[in-house]
């Protein structure tokens, strides 16, 4: 019954790690990082809200249209004779003086049409441009978080290869300092080394378990984070397809940096800022725009037995507006000003951050063969301590640090590499490549 509820337990415990472990292709995560991440949903939403904007200028072009129905009651003398006089039911009668100064009651329903349409606003025409360049800045802007996710998932994809990498120099270090403890061990049985050599290795082995513990932790914090991106709610321990690899930067001598996402959001903003200074230039122009109704008349309801027109233009040219257009205008061009200036300092920043990540490329690339040689070194020291601690010329103390530099090592050299991929990647986000 024991080994029944026993095998039970395992094949759960074994379902449910399952469960949690999936293997995790890095094509696919950007994928679905691509497809589902919050972050660019948002972008999209405030593209098509600034897309919405920009054709809410539409309405430089096009009509205002409003119909609106009335209906009144009235023994008012003028609004009575106005109201038989648009229903065209006048009569000789109606001129009498006294119907004229005390009328009788008279009902009107009205249906007026109206129509209003810009000719020549030259401001609003500038205004649309503005709308239009802030709606493309809102688009590159887009391309470019979209851009900075891919750069973060490639980042976060390799911190898991980096926490398995970690995980397993520890695991093997643990094996060997195991190994090495049940050595020691005999050798104390034996009377060849004291207590204190036997508790040392043990620390060692303690401090080993803790750092496994900790490399576990790290693993499953990295899983979240991806899980996060992709808006994945379910609760996974994922491992990477690929193990950490040094990837070797293509070199591209072209710096495309004109044609980043970003600084071309930039001089778009600067654009719109122009032409928001050049429509309140504008409005010192007159204006002219169009206008017209379409009156039906009746003393019944929904009845339409009269109408009338009216059409006409209008030029309206607001001469002085004390002095708010002047400071407006000084306003805009100090604003324009400081758009010119930010871009320009932007890019500068730009050029700055490649070459810097030119040269610590550079740097990592050189440091990549410095850490392999000192792996090897470290390791052909561990070996030479351990075969001088089998024949009594080292100290097993000689032997913990020996070991611990091994590790170091390895681990030094794989952040290395991830240094290095991760400057590579950085590069060709910053480069446009």
């Amino acid at each position: 019954m024991r080994f029944i509820i026993y095998s039970l337990s395992l094949m759960f415990s074994l379902g449910i790690w399952a469960q949690e472990s999936k293997y995790l292709h890095l094509d696919s995560l950007l994928s679905k990082v691509e497809s589902n991440n919050l972050k660019l949903q948002i972008s999209a939403a405030q593209t098509k809200a600034a897309k919405s904007e920009y054709q809410q200028s539409n309405a430089v072009f096009l009509p205002n249209i409003s119909a609106n129905y009335s209906v009144i009651s009235t023994t008012n003398p003028l609004m009575a004779f106005g109201s038989k006089l648009n229903q065209e039911i006048l009569t000789q009668n109606d001129f009498n003086p006294a119907l004229l100064n005390d009328p009788d009651r008279i009902e009107n329903f009205s249906t007026t049409i109206s129509v209003e349409q810009g000719l020549l606003n030259f401001d609003k025409f500038a205004e649309r441009k503005a709308a239009k360049y802030a709606y493309l800045a809102q688009q590159y802007q887009g391309e470019r978080l979209k851009q900075a996710l891919n750069l973060e998932t490639k980042t976060s994809f390799m911190q898991l290869q980096l926490a398995y990498k970690n995980r397993d120099v520890m695991k093997k270090a643990l094996k060997t300092a195991e190994a090495y403890l049940k050595q020691i061990t005999d050798f104390y049985d034996e009377g060849l080394v004291q207590k204190a050599d036997v508790l040392a290795v043990n620390i060692r082995v303690n401090d080993l378990e803790t750092k496994v513990d900790q490399a576990e932790a790290s693993i499953k914090n990295i899983s979240d984070q991806l899980a996060f991106l992709m808006q994945d709610n379910s609760e996974v321990v994922y491992i990477p397809k690929t193990k950490l690899n040094l990837k070797l930067h293509q070199t591209n001598n072209q710096n495309a940096l004109e044609s980043r996402a970003d600084l071309q959001a930039i001089n778009l903003g600067v654009q719109a800022q122009e032409q928001l200074l050049k429509s309140n230039q504008l409005s010192y122009l007159p204006r002219l725009n169009a206008f017209g109704n379409l009156q039906l008349f009746d003393d019944e309801f929904l009845q339409a037995d009269a109408q009338g027109y009216l059409v006409g233009v209008q030029l309206k040219w607001d001469i002085f507006k004390g002095y708010q257009r002047i400071a407006k205008t000084k306003t805009e061009k100090a604003k324009l000003n400081i758009a010119k200036l930010e871009a320009k300092a932007y890019q500068d920043e730009a050029q700055n951050e490649i070459k810097s990540t030119k040269r610590q490329l550079d740097n990592l690339s050189k440091a990549i063969t410095t850490a392999q040689i000192s792996v090897n070194q470290a390791k052909e020291a561990l070996r030479i301590i351990e075969d001088r601690f089998d024949e009594g010329l080292e100290k097993s103390s000689d032997v913990l640090a020996a070991q611990s530099k091994v590790e170091l090592q390895e681990l030094k050299y794989f952040q290395t590499i991830f240094n290095y991929n991760y400057t590579s990647y950085y590069l060709n986000f910053l480069t446009n490549n």
